[in-house]
């Protein structure tokens, strides 16, 4: 803590060194031998206390401030945790003021770099200079299919920004689907929304559907007669149970291997207000003559006292909230909720889709197929008995006896397993995996 004392004639200008008055760096271990404040700022308080001379009364007040070490700062936006290889991805920056105002567009330029090693000192691209539009770089890259992550870097005016890199999704084949908007248009209800589905191969089926306040509420199936590499255009007529956002869910099934590729998109839809009219029972009056007007008496059951704030959050607990990504041992990943603007349509991080059954899952959809819907391997150790996912069209209950890390994902689990007892409990060891499972289907049950 540091205290001063000083006389008063309505203002007074103390200087405070934050090294050698407050220490900052004894406070904070992060800054121990190193003189430079977070990236994320240093908050300090200060309290003030004052005597009046003349009548000893004694005032005080407090206020804190924030101290940041640079006057700009530069921002990673996410539109996904993940990438799909050779589709759009679209690289958005954010340059503004630590007080969140964008950057003069003709100040310098960012210097941007990216790359698809996690090993930064192995990039061999060359770096682009670009210069901030409202405090905003949006830059579109096309990740090949050999890369392993997306990394990006910035430098700006001097200081080097790092951010965590971005997760390639997963898919067997190696074949992806990706879903946007054709613009960034507001929506309200009654409009169509044009959509803009594209894959990396040729497909001749598109399901789509709309999830909305818990429900489907739009269902379709198109054949597709063009290249859906080059982008395949559709409208969707948005209603009332799509506000105030929805969420589009598209997916096509791989002839080779039946593999279920697909992609979710959230859309905002704005709700429009309820029109009111006003009558008049006199058609005709002279000037100067008295005309009543008379509120029906059916707008007694208005009066209950609710706000828009508390309308929308009514609505949107209909929609299903994806829990954060499951680690490969059973904990969560923690995430960042946001949204680019009103009319952007993709999440900012809302979820960490990966693979096609995080998709599924995080749209809240429960899907019955016997297509191959990929997911990651999850081991369950504080639990003897597990559920295994499958590739085929079983749907098996397994009891773990021994399991090892070593389990391989969308394993075949085929007829010739026999229904059996489960065993007793045992201590898990790392050995193989070894399972008794009863089959759906051989005990004659449905699906």
């Amino acid at each position: 803590k540091f205290r001063t004392t000083t006389t008063i004639d309505g203002t007074a200008t103390i200087p405070v060194h934050l090294w050698d008055d407050l220490s900052i760096d004894e406070h904070n271990p992060t800054l121990a031998g190193n003189r430079h404040l977070p990236d994320s700022g240093l908050e300090i308080q200060f309290r003030a206390k004052v005597r009046d001379s003349l009548t000893g009364k004694q005032y005080n007040t407090s206020n804190t401030m924030k101290l940041y070490e640079r006057d700009v700062k530069v921002e990673l936006i996410k539109i996904s945790e993940t990438y799909k290889p050779g589709l759009k991805y679209t690289v958005i920056m954010k340059v503004v003021t630590q007080d969140d105002k964008p950057v003069a567009d003709n100040g310098p330029q960012l210097t941007l770099k990216h790359d698809y090693e996690r090993n930064a000192s192995k990039w061999i691209g060359s770096p682009l200079q670009v210069s901030p539009t409202n405090g905003l770089i949006k830059l579109d890259i096309f990740p090949p299919k050999d890369g392993i992550a997306l990394g990006v870097n910035a430098e700006y005016m001097g200081h080097y920004y790092y951010f965590p890199a971005i997760t390639k999704a997963e898919s067997p084949s190696g074949h992806y689907m990706q879903v946007i908007r054709a613009d960034t248009t507001d929506i309200t209800v009654g409009q169509d929304v044009k959509l803009i589905a594209t894959a990396t191969e040729p497909i001749r089926r598109l399901v789509c559907e709309v999830m909305g306040r818990g429900d489907i509420v739009w269902a379709k199936s198109l054949d597709i007669t063009t290249n859906i590499m080059d982008g395949y255009e559709f409208s969707i007529a948005t209603v009332r149970p799509m506000a105030p956002s929805a969420r589009v869910l598209c997916h096509y099934v791989r002839p080779d291997n039946q593999e279920m590729v697909a992609d979710a998109l959230n859309i905002a839809v704005a709700l429009v207000r309820t029109p009111v009219t006003v009558d008049a029972h006199i058609r005709a009056t002279k000037p100067g003559a008295m005309a009543g007007v008379r509120a029906d008496p059916t707008v007694d059951i208005l009066g209950v006292d609710i706000s828009a704030e508390d309308m929308m959050n009514e609505l949107k607990a209909y929609d299903y909230k994806p829990k954060p990504p499951v680690g490969p041992y059973g904990g969560h990943y923690g995430r960042r909720n946001g949204r680019i603007g009103r009319g952007g349509g993709r999440p900012v991080s809302e979820t960490s889709s990966a693979t096609a059954a995080e998709i599924f899952a995080n749209c809240g959809a429960v899907v019955l197929s016997n297509g191959l819907i990929h997911n990651k391997p999850q081991y369950m150790y504080n639990s003897v008995q597990s559920e295994i996912s499958v590739q085929k069209s079983q749907i098996v209950y397994c009891t773990l006896q021994k399991c090892t890390v070593g389990h391989t994902n969308d394993e075949v689990v085929g007829p010739q397993w026999v229904a059996a007892p489960p065993p007793a409990p045992t201590h898990m060891q790392s050995m193989p995996l070894t399972t008794t499972c009863k089959s759906v289907l051989e005990a004659g049950g449905p699906l």
